[in-house]
């Protein structure tokens, strides 16, 4: 039997096998396009998300002097920057007010907070006695947006109380 004998023959067998291979090899690559799609939208969202702005708070305590700092360590812009505090540290002392709520820039906010900026402000005296003796723990939630109005939360907890024996050299930059 020649080839053309052979097809002519079996030309129905022929045309589903290669049908089935054909719907197989469709499926498979509809499928590895759908995950090569999912992936893709996972790496932009990923993108956006490291975009967006990243507002942290931290201190540093420079011979007892307790310096503030705000930064936006995200790469956009973070706007109405707002601190709602939950426990206060009752000792912290500044301009006859007690209390780190009491802070300016902790009442007032921050309307802009440009991205790789970090603001430092004068927070008061670590008391080493007063420190010693009460509450040292800062609770708070940093409050604010993107510029196309995105919320974001963020809770942080600082124990005051381990600056006491940090030396200087580890504020240097």
């Amino acid at each position: 039997m020649s080839i053309s004998e052979f097809i002519h023959c079996y030309s129905i067998e022929i045309k589903t096998i290669s049908t089935i291979i054909i719907t197989i090899t469709t499926v498979v690559l509809a499928t590895l396009t759908a995950i090569y799609v999912r992936h893709t939208k996972y790496m932009a969202d990923e993108m956006k998300i490291s975009r967006d702005p990243n507002v942290n708070i931290d201190f540093e305590v420079p011979s007892r002097m307790i310096i503030l700092t705000i930064s936006n360590s995200g790469l956009t812009s973070a706007v109405n920057v707002q601190f709602d505090i939950d426990s206060d540290i009752s000792w912290l002392n500044f301009d006859d007010n007690k209390g780190f709520s009491k802070l300016p820039i902790i009442i007032e906010g921050i309307s802009y907070l440009t991205p790789g900026r970090i603001l430092k402000f004068y927070a008061g005296n670590l008391d080493k006695s007063s420190s010693e003796r009460e509450q040292n723990v800062l609770d708070l939630n940093i409050l604010y947006q993107n510029e196309s109005g995105k919320k974001f939360k963020k809770h942080v907890t600082f124990d005051l109380s381990v600056y006491r024996k940090v030396l200087f050299e580890t504020f240097k930059h």
